[in-house]
């Protein structure tokens, strides 16, 4: 015996005052009907097919009236000039809201007032800053709008995409660098000079190989001016060595005016500490000098650990003495002077070793203010 041979329902479509009932088998019918690939919405109550914007059972569709067809739409669609999505995945075009990633690219439709429209450019959601192009994309990374750069996060998942603030260590060409970003709505990176907390801070310029690099020089710990005085009284040597380094700076071409004086409230001193206790009070680093800043009076006191010079260099006969000894009092009165230790990081973890002020330094060769010192000073004083 041969199977039965299914039989195709009789679809009718029925015209009626501007809309259209559907029968099939003769059976007028009502609710979410699916006829040749396309959903349809009848009326409960009448029948009568729906147009338009319906909201049923809490979610919104589009039925659309062209030729008075009233199929769902499907996927996206411009209506009154704005767009929208309405999901096609086996479902007959739910409008969705909110976050959607939808072919590889997120989007955000606006849940607000239940609108549903597809959102372009700044949208702050929550308390977050996001950027979406002019096609809804939703943008992760560096990103220039309005002659700005930006960073938007992608955040632990890789997903996020909010705009950061603040201090922010950050890719840039293949090295992770430091970059300040202004805080709260605002979000741009800063480039050049710039005061952040009541500090100076300077960043690579605009549209240089280092733009918003975060160049640091200055602290707060300085001298108010240029003009200083210190004292000093250990021997012929280390006073010979002392006006070495005060003689450097005033020479330097900054403004520098430090003199001796032996009522100076500040003071220059030779410390006997023992390795073992500077490294201890340093965290296991060998320090060989110390700059000490009295937020009080504002005055300062420099020490230089000669037992420190002894463990590197041995006998104070060595060539390299007198040099490492006056460098080390350069450094140090460069602090008086405002600047930091360390200056320009060019990556995180390294750092500008033609700088006086760098820990990693040559110390046999290197004790003079450099040309970029003599700029940080003037800057840190402007």
């Amino acid at each position: 015996m041969a199977p039965p041979v299914a039989q195709a329902a009789s679809v009718q479509w029925v015209p009626t005052s501007g809309s259209w009932y559907l029968y099939i088998d003769g059976v007028r019918q009502y609710g979410w009907k699916k006829v040749d690939a396309y959903w349809y919405y009848l009326s409960p109550s009448t029948g009568l097919v729906l147009f338009g914007w319906q909201k049923i059972d809490g979610d919104w569709y589009y039925l659309i009236p062209d030729a008075n067809s009233g199929r769902a739409a499907m996927g996206w669609m411009t209506i009154g000039g704005a767009r929208f999505y309405f999901n096609p995945a086996g479902e007959s075009g739910r409008m969705l809201m909110g976050w959607q990633k939808i072919d590889g690219y997120w989007y955000y439709f606006e849940p607000a007032g239940e609108s549903g429209r597809m959102v372009t450019g700044w949208q702050k959601i929550g308390t977050t800053w996001f950027y979406l192009d002019g096609s809804g994309h939703q943008l992760f990374d560096w990103v220039w709008v309005n002659g700005y750069w930006y960073y938007l996060s992608r955040g632990p998942s890789g997903e996020w995409g909010g705009m950061l603030t603040g201090w922010q260590d950050l890719p840039d060409r293949g090295s992770y660098y430091r970059f300040y970003f202004a805080p709260g709505d605002a979000g741009w990176m800063l480039t050049g000079d710039q005061t952040v907390g009541g500090v100076r801070e300077r960043f690579g310029a605009a549209g240089g190989p280092n733009e918003g690099h975060w160049l640091n020089y200055c602290t707060s710990t300085g001298q108010a001016s240029r003009t200083f005085s210190v004292q000093y009284d250990v021997n012929s040597t280390w006073n010979a060595y002392f006006d070495t380094a005060r003689a450097r700076w005033n020479s330097a071409g900054v403004g520098a005016n430090i003199t001796y004086s032996s009522t100076a409230a500040s003071h220059m001193v030779v410390d006997f500490t023992s390795v073992e206790d500077i490294m201890n009070a340093n965290n296991g680093v060998l320090a060989y000098g110390v700059y000490e800043y009295n937020s009080k009076s504002g005055t300062f006191t420099i020490r230089v650990f000669t037992e420190s010079l002894w463990h590197s260099l041995g006998t104070s006969t060595n060539p390299a003495w007198g040099s490492w000894a006056m460098g080390t009092a350069t450094h140090e009165l460069g602090h008086a002077l405002r600047l930091i230790d360390n200056p320009t990081p060019t990556v995180l973890g390294t750092y500008n070793t033609s700088s006086l002020m760098s820990y990693d330094r040559n110390r046999s060769t290197l004790g003079s203010p450099t040309g970029y010192d003599q700029e940080n000073v003037r800057r840190c004083f402007a």
